[in-house]
This record gives structure tokens, sequence and C-alpha cells, in this order.
């Protein structure tokens, strides 16, 4: 008869080898299930293109249990609202929100008319990602001093960086 020492050893290495056995498995999966995305950059670049509109607003989101950019824009004075698949980059949807265009209208109209006329910016985008060797996270449309720009977000080896870029020259500066 084995002592109870003895079987408590045991049950314990055999618990220590099971959960060891459980965790490698869950690294595995979860390794395996690591999406890979198609980035902001991209995401706008298909918005742009798509409704041949100019971005406000660029961010990661989930919308029906499904990684997607929220990519918000400006055209002759309106704003859309584009939902680009964040694996695969298909349009998922594009609608004219009525309640935002009410906003727009009232309080941002201002913004929203100077974003329309700006050159699309996902190039511009993607040369900034090859310059800083990084990779754009948010992106945002606004007027400072009247002056067009995007405060971007871009994430590199060395860590996050905010920016800025103007709308119209494409000059970067750092955020202040």
């Amino acid at each position: 008869m084995l002592s109870p020492l003895y079987r408590l050893a045991a049950a314990l290495v055999v618990t220590v080898a099971i959960g060891a056995s459980v965790a490698s498995q869950m690294v595995q999966k979860t390794d395996t299930e690591t999406p890979v995305l198609i980035g902001v950059t991209r995401a706008v670049e298909i918005a742009e293109a798509a409704l041949n509109a100019n971005l406000l607003r660029a961010d990661l989101n989930t919308r029906d249990d499904k990684l997607t950019y929220q990519i918000d824009l400006a055209k002759a004075g309106e704003y859309f609202r584009v939902w680009i698949d964040a694996k695969d980059g298909e349009l998922v949807r594009a609608d004219k929100p009525f309640s935002s265009n009410l906003w727009a209208d009232l309080f941002d109209g201002r913004r929203l008319k100077a974003a329309a006329t700006m050159p699309p910016v996902g190039p511009r985008l993607r040369a900034l990602e090859a310059d800083v060797r990084g990779k754009v996270q948010h992106v945002r449309f606004d007027l400072d001093d009247n002056r067009a720009q995007y405060e971007i977000d871009v994430t590199t080896g060395a860590g996050t960086a905010e920016l800025v870029l103007d709308a119209l020259s494409g000059e970067q500066s750092p955020r202040r």
C-alpha cells in the first residue's frame, strides 16, 4: 500500500503534466489563430477609392463579432461611414448616417467641407509607414488654426509615435 505522501506527490506530478499539456495546446492554438490584418493604411486606401471620398477618421473596431476598420469619410460636404474587413479588405458596409450628417451640418461643417477638398491620404500614409518603418494605428483629420492636418498614431519597433501630417503639403511633425 502506498503512503499518503507518495500518492500526493504522484497526483501533483500528473496535475503538472496535464496542466503543461493544456497550456502548450493553448499557446499553439493562440499562435495559429492570430489574425493577420491588412492595416489601417490599406483600409483607408480601399475606402477612399470605393467612395471617391476623403478620410476623416480610421480605427480598428469590432462589428457583428468581426474585426473591421471603421472609416469615416467626407464627400461633397457629406459624411459617410464605411466598414472594411480587417482580414481580407472586403467592403463590409457603407452608409450615410443621417444623425452624423445632421451633427456635421450644425457643428462640424467646416471640418467636413475642408476634408472633402483634400487629396487622398492613403498614399501619404503608405509613404509615412515606409519612412518611419512602422504601422499606422489611428488617423484623424482635423483643422488646427485653419490648417488642415492628420493626427496619426504610428507603432514602430521603438514604440508608438504621435505625428501630425499636413494634409496639403504632406509635411510631418511630432504632435504637440
